[in-house]
C-alpha cells in the first residue's frame, strides 16, 4: 500500500526469442510517498537488473540511500538514511540493509522477507550498543521529542525491532537495553540523572506501548538541593502518550521515598503525582540542613504532593507527620540569648 510518488526508473531490455529470456537492467531515483500510512519514504537511489526466462523471474537491486521518516505529525523517531540489496527469486524477496543518521552515524542493520503472492513480509533489526558521548551521538538526535529534555548524555544502548507486514496491516514490537546511562535532566526539574540501566519490552512501536510493566535501575537522581541514590523504577507505557509509575523508589534518610501508581503525561501537558515519605529518620535529615546547634530523634512520614508543568516540578502543600514520639533540639547562641529573657521563655527553649 504505497500512496505517492514513485522513484523514476531507466531501463534497458533485452528479449531473446529463441530462449524465451526477457533480461532488463537500469537505475531508479527521486519519489516520496507513505508506505502503508506509516512510513514515509523518499529521495530513493539506487541499481537493478532482473531476468524473466520463462515464467521464472528473478531480480536483484542495490539501493545505494532512500530517507525513511514516520508518516506522523510528531515524529517519535528522527529520520534515517537506509542502504541495502534486495533479491528475489520465485515468488519470495530477501533483502539486507543499514541504518544511518543523516549526518552518517552507523544506527544498526537488519534483513528480512516478502512473499510476493500472500503479501505478506518481516524485517528484523539490530542496532547493537550504540554510544553516546558528549560532541558525539546523543538522544535527541534519535528521538527528537527528547530535545531540551535531557542533553549531555553518556553511556550505551541497544535496540531490537521487528516489523510484520501484511494486505491487513503493520505490526511492531521491540526491545531497548539501557547500560549506565546518565544525562542532564529530565527537564529543569532534575539537574542530573545518573546510571539508567535496565531492559525494556515493547509490544508496540506505534504506538508506544510497553510489554507490561518494566523495571530500570537508577544510581542517582540530583535534584541540586538534594540527591537520591540507588533506586529503581517499575513502570508502564500504555500506549496512549502517558506514563505509568507502578513504583518508583529510593532510600531516604534511613527511610524511603517515592512514587506511587502515578499516572504522568509525556505530551507536556499538566500532570500531578504525590511523593510519599516513610521511616525517615528526623536526626538525619535535620543533619542534612547543617544547621549548627539543631538536631533531633524520632521516625517521620509524609506525603509531598508535585505538580509537573513545562518540564518543572513544584511542591504544593507538603505534610510531614511525626510517627510516635521523639525530640527536635536546638542548642545555641539564639536560643541562649532568648531563653535568658525571663522564666517563660526560659521554659520554652528548655
Amino acid at each position: 500500500d504505497f500512496v505517492g510518488a514513485p522513484p523514476a526508473i531507466r531501463f534497458a531490455l533485452d528479449y531473446e526469442p529463441a530462449a524465451n529470456t526477457t533480461r532488463a537492467s537500469g537505475d531508479f531515483s527521486g519519489g516520496a510517498g507513505v508506505l502503508s500510512k506509516s512510513l514515509r519514504l523518499s529521495n530513493a537511489a539506487g541499481v537493478f537488473d532482473a531476468a524473466l526466462a520463462g515464467e521464472a523471474l528473478t531480480a536483484a537491486a542495490t539501493l545505494s540511500s532512500m530517507t525513511i521518516a514516520q508518516a506522523a505529525a510528531l515524529e517519535l523517531v528522527a529520520p534515517v538514511v537506509v542502504a541495502g540489496d534486495a533479491r528475489l527469486a520465485g515468488d519470495k524477496a530477501t533483502f539486507d540493509f543499514a541504518v544511518k543518521s543523516p549526518r552518517g552515524t552507523l544506527l544498526g542493520r537488519g534483513e528480512g522477507v516478502h512473499d510476493v503472492k500472500s503479501g505478506k513480509g518481516r524485517a528484523l533489526f539490530d542496532s547493537g550498543d550504540l554510544a553516546f558521548s558528549s560532541g558525539g551521538l546523543q538522544p535527541d538526535r534519535l528521538i527528537p521529542a527528547m530535545k531540551g529534555v535531557v542533553s549531555a548524555a553518556s553511556g550505551a544502548a541497544g535496540g531490537k525491532a521487528v516489523f510484520s507486514w501484511s494486505p491487513a496491516g503493520v505490526s511492531t514490537s521491540g526491545a531497548v537495553t539501557a547500560k549506565n546511562i546518565s544525562f542532564q535532566g529530565p527537564g529543569v526539574a532534575v539537574t542530573r540523572t545518573e546510571g539508567v540501566t535496565g531492559e525494556l519490552s515493547f509490544k508496540s512501536l506505534a504506538p508506544v506501548a510497553t510489554a507490561g510493566e518494566q523495571t530500570i535501575l537508577i544510581r542517582k537522581i540530583d535534584l541540586d538541593a538534594l540527591d537520591l541514590e540507588n533506586g529503581f523504577m517499575r513502570f508502564s507505557l500504555p500506549g496512549d502518550d502517558t506514563l505509568h509509575v507502578a513504583e518508583a523508589e529510593f532510600p531516604w534518610f534511613g527511610g524511603t521515598i517515592g512514587a506511587y501508581n502515578s499516572t504522568i503525561a509525556l505530551s507536556g501537558a499538566a500532570s500531578e503525582t504525590k511523593l510519599q515519605i516513610d521511616n525517615v529518620s528526623l536526626g538525619d535529615l535535620l543533619g542534612f540542613f547543617k544547621i549548627d546547634g539543631l538536631s533531633g530523634e524520632g521516625t517521620i512520614e509524609g506525603v509531598l504532593p508535585i505538580s509537573f508543568e513545562g518540564g518543572r516540578a513544584r511542591i504544593n502543600n507538603g505534610i510531614l507527620s511525626a510517627k510516635g514520639a521523639g525530640v527536635i533540639r536546638y542548642v545555641g547562641d539564639i536560643a541562649a540569648a532568648a531563653g535568658g529573657a525571663n522564666q517563660s521563655t526560659a521554659l520554652a527553649f528548655d
